[in-house]
């Protein structure tokens, strides 16, 4: 098992670490350190890196390149892990190979496997779970076209949050949402009932992947350290849905008032436009 912690400096920074930072937005990428030099702020990585300096996309080499300063960087904590020695003989034993495969065979592929001899990517088994999400989605959305479930989830909505929170403008993005399911019709509310489900998944997988963690700490420092990035985890995984919800309202919204959109491909538009929004500012 491995966590990921902010790296907040340098000097938490060791050879045979397991490093990754954002490429792109919405995208991690991942390498391992080869040496670090406290002076000039560089660290020298052995990456699965695109050809060409990143314009030949899905084409990547095995290669030593430079990384400056740590800023939106994080290192992977493994439980259990290979010396570093033997972690930087493989990744030198791959530099020059081309057989990069964004689903079998990526950056985080290669690095896990320098650390345990075992590749995985959870990117990949993130993305085919959204993509299973979505196709669940729609399937749920053709099968219940036209029942009462929109109209009994805005009735239990309206009574749970009458007077359950003092914040005005919760309550007006509330009212806003059940508006939304009361004119949207089946497809909207089923979106929104997806959308908690994927936050407590989320909710129930950080607290999972941390508590290993947190349970075997060396000291109080590193148990901290767990339980705030545990909390991390949790409060982007809050962001995305807020913005999907948000964005499945408003595009509902959008939809009532141009019949040629409709408030169901208006909502699946806005949950689309949330959840991309929430992967680029979280």
């Amino acid at each position: 098992m491995a966590v990921p912690v902010v790296v907040a400096n340098l000097s938490v920074l060791e050879a045979g670490d397991h490093i990754k930072w954002k490429r792109l937005k919405g995208y991690d990428h991942h390498a391992i350190v080869e040496s670090v030099d406290h002076e000039s702020g560089e660290i020298r990585v052995i990456e699965y890196g695109s050809d060409n300096e990143g314009s030949s996309f899905g084409k990547g080499v095995v290669r030593e390149t430079t990384v400056h300063g740590v800023e939106g960087m994080d290192m992977y904590v493994y439980r259990e892990s290979d010396d570093a020695h033997e972690v930087l003989q493989r990744a030198m034993s791959r530099l020059g190979e081309r057989e990069y495969d964004p689903f079998t065979n990526n950056c985080e592929h290669f690095a896990r496997w320098c650390k345990t001899g075992q590749g995985c990517c959870t990117q990949v088994i993130s993305f085919i779970k959204r993509v299973c999400v979505g196709v669940a989605e729609s399937t749920l959305a053709i099968v219940y076209r036209g029942c009462d479930v929109d109209l009994k989830l805005t009735a239990e909505l309206e009574k749970r949050t009458a007077g359950s929170t003092s914040c005005n403008s919760c309550k007006q993005v509330l009212k806003i949402i059940r508006y939304a399911i009361a004119n949207g019709g089946t497809d909207v509310a089923l979106l929104v009932l997806i959308e908690e489900v994927n936050f407590i998944c989320s909710w129930h997988k950080a607290r999972k992947t941390y508590k290993d963690a947190i349970q075997h700490a060396k000291d109080d420092y590193e148990r901290k350290i767990f339980e705030r990035e545990r909390n991390r985890d949790i409060k982007e995984a809050g962001g995305k849905s807020a913005l999907a919800v948000a964005g499945t309202a408003t595009g509902a919204l959008l939809g009532s008032w141009f019949p040629v959109v409709g408030t169901g491909i208006g909502a699946a538009i806005g949950y689309t436009v949330g959840r991309l929004g929430g992967i680029v500012l979280f």
